[in-house]
């Protein structure tokens, strides 16, 4: 992986059609968990009760992605690393394609026109990029787990010395 496919024509679109959704975050939180959920029932177990904490940590993600647009290479630990973290929450491979749906969905009901498809496209290509970043780090941290598992607790070597 390098940068997202086409961003050197798809920054301005991106930004944009972010800009324009993103004027009420907290509506934009809330939106893209409902539809989240509306299409995805069975996802809502894996949120907490109380979403506003969620909300807001997926609206400042997507800050963070948008403001590095211009050099998005050190978004790729990083995206690494929060797909090794979402494992843990019983996130799977599906649950990706859901989720950018979801996003171009809250995008397109929020911004100030809807999206068209030049811009649909932009957003598919970015999420696309987004999420094969978060999939390597979670298969990554899945087959650690399972080297892990297969080797069974560390061991400490025999005889243990005396302690006086």
């Amino acid at each position: 992986m390098s940068v997202p496919p086409g961003i050197d024509t798809d920054r301005r679109r991106l930004r944009d059609s972010f800009a324009g959704a993103m004027r009420d975050p907290d509506a934009f939180g809330r939106t893209f968990y409902a539809r989240l959920f509306a299409l995805a029932p069975s996802a809502r177990a894996l949120f907490p009760d109380a979403l506003e904490t969620q909300q807001q940590k997926l609206v400042h993600a997507l800050h963070v992605l948008i403001k590095g647009l211009d050099n998005p290479e050190p978004l790729e630990p990083l995206l690494r690393q929060l797909g090794a973290r979402h494992v843990a929450y019983g996130a799977q491979a599906a649950h990706y394609v859901l989720v950018g749906e979801a996003l171009i969905d809250t995008l397109n009901q929020l911004g100030e026109a809807p999206l068209d498809p030049e811009v649909r496209a932009a957003w598919s290509r970015f999420f696309g990029w987004v999420a094969a970043a978060m999939l390597d780090g979670a298969e990554h941290a899945q087959r650690r787990a399972r080297a892990e598992a297969r080797s069974g607790p560390p061991t400490l070597p025999l005889p243990l010395p005396q302690i006086s």
